[in-house]
C-alpha cells in the first residue's frame, strides 16, 4: 500500500508532525525564515518501507535519547540524497554528503540529520532483526556514507530507486531483502576502520582549510606541507570519508558562499565568489547549481 500527502505552504507543526509519523519521531528546525511545501511519500516493501522526502527549505531533524525512550523503533536507515547538500551525526561520526550519495544509520541510538539546503531524499527502513539474522556484522555500520560517485554508492543507490519503481509488499520477494543486506556487506568489507588518530588529523586538516578557503593556492601539498605529512597521506585520510581533498575543498567555499549570499543579501555576487577562494566563475557556478539545484541569483528573491 502506498500512501502520499503532498503538503504546500503548510505550518511547520503540521511538517514536523508529518515527518515524525512517516519517518521516526524526531524533533524538526526550520532553518529558514521561508513557509515550508513539500511532498511525501512511502510504501511497504515486505518486510520494509520506502519513502520519498521532498522539502522546500533548509531544515534540522534531531532524535534524541526522550524520542528513542518513548519510541520503540529500531530500524536500520539507509538515505539516498536525491538533490541537496546534507550532514548525517551519529555516535560521534558525522558524514557529509551531496546529491547521489547513500548513507547508513540507526533508528534505535540518537542522531542529527541536518540538511543545508532544499532536499529530496529517499529512505528505505530495514528492521533490525533481518540484519541480525542476515549480516550480523553490519549491526556495528553507523553514519557511513557512500560517494555517489563510488561504484558501491552508484549500485545502492540504483537498487534504492529500483526498489521504490518496482517492488511493493504484494509482490515482495526476499531477493531484495538479500540484495540490499550485500549492499551494505560489500560497504563494510569496502570501508576500513578508521583510527582515532587518524580522525583527529582530518579534523585538524579539515578546520584549517576553513581558516584559508580565500586562498586560491590552497592545496593537498601545500596542506600536507603545513602538517608535515605526505600528500598521499592527507588524500588517504578524505577517501576514508569516501571523498577526496578537492570535492571537501570546493564544496566548503560553495558552502560558505551560500552561507554569505543567504545572510546578507545586499552582497554582490561576484565579490562573495572572490571572497571565498574562487578564480573560476563558470566553476562557481556549475558548483552552486549542482550543490543547491538553484542560481545565486534566486538568493536575492
Amino acid at each position: 500500500m502506498t500512501v502520499s500527502e503532498k503538503i504546500t505552504s503548510v505550518d511547520f507543526d503540521e511538517w514536523a508532525h508529518l515527518i515524525s509519523d512517516t519517518y521516526v519521531p524526531v524533533s524538526c528546525e526550520n532553518k529558514s525564515n521561508q513557509p515550508v511545501s513539500g511532498f511525501v511519500s512511502s510504501k511497504s516493501l515486505g518486510a520494509m518501507t520506502g519513502a520519498h522526502y521532498n522539502c522546500s527549505v533548509p531544515m534540522r531533524y534531531a532524535r534524541r535519547d526522550s524520542h528513542i525512550e518513548n519510541d520503540s523503533t529500531d530500524d536500520y536507515q539507509i538515505m539516498l540524497l536525491n538533490t541537496g547538500i546534507a550532514r548525517v551525526e551519529q555516535e560521534g561520526r558525522q558524514v557529509e554528503l551531496i546529491s547521489g550519495d547513500v548513507v547508513f544509520y540507526k533508528a534505535s541510538a540518537p542522531f542529527e540529520l541536518d540538511f543545508l539546503s532544499e532536499h529530496q531524499t529517499t529512505v528505505i527502513k530495514v528492521p533490525s532483526r533481518i540484519i541480525a539474522c542476515g549480516r550480523p556484522e553490519i549491526q556495528h555500520l553507523t553514519a557511513i556514507s557512500l560517494a555517489g560517485t563510488s561504484p558501491h554508492g552508484r549500485f545502492g543507490g540504483n537498487a534504492i530507486k529500483d526498489m521504490m519503481r518496482n517492488h511493493s509488499a504484494e509482490n515482495g520477494d526476499p531477493l531484495i531483502e538479500e540484495t540490499l543486506l550485500s549492499f551494505l556487506y560489500a560497504a563494510v568489507n569496502q570501508r576500513q576502520p578508521t583510527h582515532s588518530g587518524h580522525d583527529k588529523k582530518l579534523h585538524d586538516i579539515k578546520a584549517y582549510i576553513e581558516r584559508h578557503l580565500e586562498d586560491t593556492s590552497l592545496s593537498a601539498a601545500q596542506v600536507a606541507n603545513v602538517f608535515g605529512v605526505s600528500v598521499r597521506t592527507v588524500n588517504r585520510l578524505f577517501s576514508e570519508r569516501a571523498t577526496t581533498f578537492n570535492t571537501w575543498l570546493w564544496f566548503k567555499r560553495t558552502e560558505r558562499c551560500f552561507n554569505i549570499l543567504k545572510e546578507n543579501k545586499s552582497n554582490k555576487v561576484i565579490d562573495v565568489i572572490f571572497e571565498c577562494g574562487f578564480s573560476d566563475i563558470s566553476h562557481f557556478y556549475r558548483l552552486f547549481k549542482k550543490y543547491y539545484s538553484r542560481t545565486p541569483a534566486s538568493l536575492h528573491h
